[in-house]
């Protein structure tokens, strides 16, 4: 049946080699296990306690949590062949406009006027053009220029709406 020694012993390694691939790919350490364990255990217990109140910030990549949840996979686990280059490109999308386009845009502002926009407003109508468009924000944020700065942040949307008055 078989005339020489290396007419089964290749396959039967490139199968044993199958197997072994196979087998460590979806195992993890036991101190990773428990890590993960007790750090979902703190989220759910954070979770439950509810959010704590957004504080304002710069605006720069990650601001908008976009592919945040597909870094949280474990370096074993296969599914990282995936989340991996899909979180990278959100990542990207975000760097580009933030650390090239708006940047930019600014410097083209303050060249041709010689000064950084005065407000919002005019921060929106001069330097965020129509071409441009910012990353979408989660519920409950927006946008907002600080002239004192000459920055874009990032702010809790603050409803103005105080008790009525008869």
């Amino acid at each position: 049946m078989f005339k020489r020694c290396s007419d089964w012993s290749r396959p039967l390694s490139l199968l044993a080699t199958g197997c072994l691939a196979l087998g460590t790919l979806g195992c993890k350490p036991e101190a990773e296990v428990e890590r993960d364990r007790l750090a979902a255990e703190q989220n759910a217990a954070v979770a439950a306690q509810g959010d704590a109140p957004f504080q304002a910030q710069k605006a720069e990549t990650g601001v908008t949590g976009k592919g945040k949840s597909l870094d949280d996979v474990s370096d074993y686990n296969p599914v990282k062949f995936i989340s991996g280059p899909a979180s990278a490109f959100l990542k990207t999308k975000e760097r580009v406009f933030f650390e090239i386009q708006l940047p930019k845009s600014l410097q083209l502002f303050q060249a041709t006027h010689g000064r950084v926009p005065k407000s919002h407003e005019e921060f929106m109508q001069e330097v965020m053009a129509p071409p441009m468009k910012m990353p979408d924000l989660p519920q409950g944020l927006q946008y907002r220029y600080r002239p004192d700065l000459g920055e874009l942040w990032v702010e809790p949307i603050q409803n103005n709406a105080g008790p009525e008055s008869p």
